[in-house]
């Protein structure tokens, strides 16, 4: 599913924990992110 337009965390791929859209690695678990879409 697809994030609302308006929000600026989105789930960590490993953990699913809320990081922010421009993070590149998650706070919590450490794991490295692609790049947010859009």
């Amino acid at each position: 599913p697809e994030p609302p337009p308006d929000a600026k965390t989105r789930p960590c791929t490993e953990c699913l924990s809320a990081i922010p859209l421009a993070a590149r690695r998650c706070a919590f678990c450490t794991a490295e992110q692609d790049p947010a879409p859009g």
